[in-house]
């Protein structure tokens, strides 16, 4: 007999029935996100055209990473998904938005530059590791051949 299927709201009410609602509202916002990236990176991919397999190809790791990745039960890393968008051609942007003395703002954060306003603070986000460099990616990548970023 194989098992229902559920979907992960369900599953979310069911495994935190106990949790307070404030973090339970945080735990399905998390998988909310998590569901729309998987969704967004699939329907990019799928619109221009190519299959996992050459996506993979792109990348340089194995079409099972790319179906992991694009999997909304996932936890993506920011870098894991900067490099598969920008192995599909797309530019990416980020909107935060947040509020400062009752008053809504918006920061919009790009892949391509510093924003001008934030130079002053780069130093307040030095690589993890001496292997970064600014502005580039891992100057050895051959350790991470099937998974990049640490995937």
């Amino acid at each position: 007999m194989g098992r229902k299927k559920m979907d992960i709201f369900t599953m979310i009410e069911k495994n935190t029935s106990e949790i307070p609602p404030n973090r339970k509202k945080l735990i399905e916002e998390e998988e909310s996100f998590r569901m729309n990236i998987a969704i967004a990176m699939v329907k990019i991919r799928q619109e221009i055209g190519i299959s996992q397999k050459e996506a993979a190809q792109r990348l340089g790791v194995t079409q099972s990473w790319i179906s992991k990745l694009e999997n909304a039960n996932y936890d993506h890393r920011i870098e894991s998904i900067w490099k598969y968008l920008k192995a599909l051609g797309a530019d990416i942007e980020l909107t935060v938005q947040y509020v400062k003395n009752g008053r809504k703002k918006r920061v919009m954060i790009r892949d391509s530059k510093i924003h001008e306003e934030w130079e002053s603070y780069k130093d307040l986000a030095k690589p993890m590791n001496s292997s970064y460099k600014s502005g580039s990616l891992r100057k050895n990548n051959t350790a991470h051949r099937h998974h990049p970023v640490g995937a």
